[in-house]
């Protein structure tokens, strides 16, 4: 869970800025055990942390996906 919510307060810190801020706060800034890619121990903002590293897996996933949808979507607007 830890890992999640780590990554989940660095991804949504560009858009929610204020809300990952505080969320950081409360749950990983708090804790000793720092996150993977963190840019120090002694940056307590999620906005001086390193996005989280992805595998290859997930971007094949992701291409899939956006293949998919756009196959999807191209026959939806072929109904309209």
């Amino acid at each position: 869970m830890h890992n999640i919510f780590d990554a989940l307060c660095r991804l949504l810190a560009p858009i929610l800025v204020f809300t990952a801020e505080e969320a950081w706060g409360y749950g990983v800034a708090a804790d000793a055990v720092r996150g993977p890619g963190s840019a120090t121990p002694a940056a307590n903002s999620v906005h001086m942390q390193l996005f989280p590293k992805t595998g290859e897996s997930l971007r094949q996933a992701a291409r899939k996906y956006l293949i998919e949808r756009h196959s999807v979507t191209g026959l939806l607007e072929g109904l309209a």
